[in-house]
Parts: structure tokens; C-alpha cells; sequence
């Protein structure tokens, strides 16, 4: 019977994964923001710094345009794929939604590495249990 729940848990588990990410962050939204070059300055910080954050990024003209770096320190972001006459952009990104609860991002960033050594941790009482059991 253990073993059920532990394949019911392993089933589970990337579920757990998506909405572990979900607690983490928020969207927000940027509209117009000016062109400067091939940059746009963000209001608030992408989550960890990390480009792949950006949701979708279109320009004025309706161009897709891919994010390709981000300065943390001063929240600009390179975008590529900018079409000539574009001078404005709306970028849809991730931000952090943890930040005011100090330390409660790294206890919910370990919580599948949590979840898992628990999932083994029953696996293995659940086999040891049959075994002893058996004897």
C-alpha cells in the first residue's frame, strides 16, 4: 500500500515543481517603454536576473523581439529583433513576489528537494515495512 502512495507522489510531483515556480513569481506588465538603442529600461527587476524571465516583448510595430541580456543594477534589458521605424516596446515579465518575506523564497525554492528526499525516504520505509513484514 506504501508503494501506491509513493507512485501517487512521483505522479505528483511536477505539479508540485509548476506551482513551486508560481508561488515565486509575479507578471508584470510594461508598456511604451522608450527605445534607447537596442534597450528598454524595466520598472522593476526581472526574477534573478535572468532574461529567459521575459514572458513576451513586442515593439510599437508588432514585432516578437527576444531579450537577450539584462543589467540587474539598472534594469535595462537588451532586446533583439527591433523593427526600424519601432520606438517603443511592451515587455511582459516575472518579477519576484517573495521578496518582502525574507528568507521564505529559499525555504520555497528547497521545497522540492524537501519533497523528493521524503518521497525516497517513504519509498524506502515502504519497501523495508514489506520486507520486515514478509519475515
Amino acid at each position: 500500500m506504501g508503494l501506491v502512495g509513493v507512485f501517487i507522489l512521483i505522479i505528483l510531483f511536477p505539479m508540485v515543481l509548476s506551482s513551486t515556480h508560481t508561488l515565486q513569481v509575479d507578471e508584470r506588465t510594461d508598456a511604451d517603454l522608450t527605445r534607447s538603442g537596442s534597450n528598454v529600461t524595466l520598472t522593476h527587476n526581472l526574477w534573478q536576473a535572468d532574461p529567459d524571465s521575459v514572458i513576451t516583448a513586442t515593439d510599437n510595430v508588432g514585432n516578437g523581439l527576444t531579450a537577450t541580456t539584462y543589467v540587474e543594477a539598472t534594469k535595462v534589458l537588451t532586446l533583439s529583433g527591433w523593427n526600424a521605424g519601432a520606438t517603443t516596446a511592451t515587455i511582459v515579465y516575472e518579477v519576484d513576489a517573495l521578496t518582502a518575506y525574507t528568507g521564505f523564497g529559499a525555504l520555497v525554492g528547497m521545497t522540492p528537494l524537501l519533497l523528493w528526499l521524503i518521497l525516497l525516504g517513504s519509498a524506502g520505509f515502504s519497501i523495508f515495512s514489506g520486507i520486515k513484514s514478509r519475515s
